[in-house]
């Protein structure tokens, strides 16, 4: 059961994007009291953001200290501390929370223990807390200020653990950075919520977080849930001796024509089926971000303007989006046209599937230790899909695949992620009479080439939960059902 929330501050609670936008009045009175010019200060900003990286360096007293002696001959602390005061007054009566953050943050002190763990100045942290009567709300605070260390190191994270005695099982950390929030998070045991943004995630699994969230509110059902049910996230594979990661694309099967869905299919692009406010395709595409793919080829065909209507480039999500919209003859098709365009290892995965997020770190993982294709499956008992089946050895090794529609023959069934070798569509090419490559069939015909070579595909068996939206049924029953349901078991 969860018991605490550790939340960040900075783009996580604080709605950063806002604060530069009107930031230059209070120069005039700053300039005013150092004796330059406003544009004094704003080239300092340029030089800052070109030199160090483009933050809001206006927030670290570090800023101030380096403009006060740059335009005064002598070192004034108290000068310094003036001029902070005069930025920190202006941040207080600007500063902004994301929409509905404190009133879900009210809501979830009433259920959980809520400690804010951030990197910053402490200075600037206590307005924000002050204006927002966070002391009504937060139990605690680690500001990496007051201490020696900051995130991502396991002091941040250890802190209220200790103080209060949670097990790390029981407590989530909720931010916006791959690299501070859910690295140093993972490392202690805890699980891990990204907050969405748009920054690019660092290339390699091991960063990859157990949930994913648009804002505050959504932790509530999280939190409801664990009261309720058992919380089942599946393990992460462990590799022994860590490799770096390589770089890898996706390419994402979305151009169906929901031919089961009925009406819903005529009208809508199946991937674009509303579930929770977002479209079924948006959290495919935020788990291969998570699983550190940026590099993202969609197949589309029926309805494809829904699609790059709503996602474009895909910048507004942190990942470079790039369409197949020639007419292909089947998905097999698809990916051959797209192999120019994809890294060495490609994560295979069809738009209409919700699985949780550690399923691709776990056969990005697999694949890199075996340096083997990976599909994931699922027991056929279980699945109403109609994939292709398999049976496998104690290895994991596929003996013998059936790529017609499921009849429940064989013991697992493809749940419709996997992360391939390009190198195996390459190398495994059948050419028909005229010379050119046979493009019919599914993508999966694959692993049927390689079979019939004597090479070998693994499967990853999944064991977490999933969702699989085939039919108006399959939409129906889960636009019912919490989107966190697939992180619990029943």
């Amino acid at each position: 059961m969860i018991k605490c929330i550790y939340i960040d501050g900075y783009n996580t609670i604080e709605d950063g994007s806002k604060f530069r936008e009107a930031n230059n009045p209070y120069y005039n009175d700053i300039a005013l009291t150092i004796g330059c010019q406003k544009k004094d200060i704003e080239e300092h900003v340029r030089f800052f953001c070109k030199s160090y990286g483009d933050f809001i360096w206006e927030y670290h007293e570090i800023f101030w200290r380096s403009l006060v002696k740059k335009y005064v001959s002598s070192y004034d602390e108290e000068l310094i501390n003036q001029v902070y005061t005069i930025f920190l007054d202006y941040y207080e009566s600007k500063v902004q929370l994301f929409e509905g953050t404190l009133e879900a943050l009210k809501e979830l002190s009433k259920s959980v223990k809520l400690i804010m763990v951030a990197n910053g100045n402490s200075k600037r942290l206590k307005r924000l807390i002050e204006k927002y009567n966070f002391h009504d709300i937060f139990l605690d605070y680690v500001i990496s200020s007051e201490t020696p260390y900051q995130k991502p190191n396991s002091f941040m994270f250890q802190y209220g653990l200790k103080m209060y005695g949670w097990k790390p099982n029981e407590v989530i950390m909720v931010g916006d950075k791959y690299d501070n929030d859910i690295m140093g998070a993972k490392k202690c045991g805890l699980l891990t919520t990204i907050f969405i943004s748009k920054s690019k995630a660092p290339i390699g699994c091991e960063l990859t977080p157990d949930f994913m969230i648009n804002s505050i509110s959504e932790l509530n059902d999280i939190v409801s849930l664990s009261r309720n049910k058992m919380l089942n996230i599946i393990p992460s594979i462990s590799l022994g001796e860590k490799k770096d990661g390589e770089d890898i694309s996706a390419f994402i099967v979305a151009g169906g024509k929901g031919s089961r869905l009925g009406d819903l299919g005529t009208n809508t692009q199946k991937c674009m089926l509303n579930l929770w406010g977002k479209p079924i395709l948006y959290y495919t595409i935020m788990s291969l971000k998570n699983a550190g793919c940026s590099k993202i080829v969609i197949a589309v065909n029926h309805l494809r303007e829904q699609i790059i209507d709503y996602f474009g480039d895909g910048s507004f999500l942190g990942v470079d989006i790039i369409y197949v919209e020639k007419e292909t003859k089947s998905t097999y098709d698809a990916i051959f046209q797209s192999l120019d365009l994809l890294s060495e290892r490609i994560l295979y995965v069809h738009g209409n599937i919700l699985f949780q997020n550690k399923l691709l770190e776990n056969i990005i993982k697999l694949g890199n230790k075996e340096d083997k294709s990976i599909v994931a499956a699922v027991e056929n008992k279980l699945s109403n899909v109609r994939h292709a089946q398999f049976e496998v050895d104690n290895d994991g090794k596929i003996l013998k695949i059936d790529l017609t529609e499921r009849n429940g023959e064989m013991p697992y069934t493809f749940l419709g992620v996997a992360n391939y070798k390009k190198q195996d569509f390459i190398s495994n090419f059948e050419y028909m009479e005229n010379g050119d490559v046979d493009i019919s069939g599914m993508v999966e015909k694959v692993i049927q080439q390689k079979l019939d070579k004597g090479m070998s595909t693994l499967t990853y068996c999944y064991k977490g939960g999933w969702r699989h939206i085939e039919n108006e049924d399959d939409y129906l029953n889960i636009s019912k059902q919490s989107r966190w349901d697939i992180y619990y078991d029943k």
